[in-house]
């Protein structure tokens, strides 16, 4: 899991990821409707391509911890998309990660 500090300021890295996350969250936001088409090979190779492109990662700002994990699971006939934002432990909502880059 890769962790960003943003005690002093937000890097450009940080940046491409939280809008990355933000974009991805608003594509996957009603996904439950959409319909599978493929095997079970292809939703596992699904799942781990999003996985690969939308990875776990942790901010340290202000003495906070902000924990950010998206996750897909299709089944054969629904997508099953989750972001979950815990800040020190507590759950949390996108945006939280929305105000650091404005």
């Amino acid at each position: 899991m890769k962790t960003y500090n943003a005690t002093k300021r937000i890097s450009a890295a940080l940046k491409k990821t939280i809008i990355n996350t933000i974009s991805t969250n608003i594509k996957y936001s009603n996904c439950y409707f959409w319909s599978n088409a493929g095997n079970s090979s292809y939703r596992r190779r699904s799942e781990k391509y999003f996985v690969n492109q939308n990875p776990e990662y942790k901010i340290i700002i202000d003495n906070h911890i902000i924990t950010v994990s998206p996750s897909l699971e299709i089944s054969c006939k629904n997508y099953y998309y989750n972001l979950s934002i815990d800040v020190d432990g507590n759950k949390s909502t996108i945006t939280k990660i929305k105000n650091l880059i404005k």
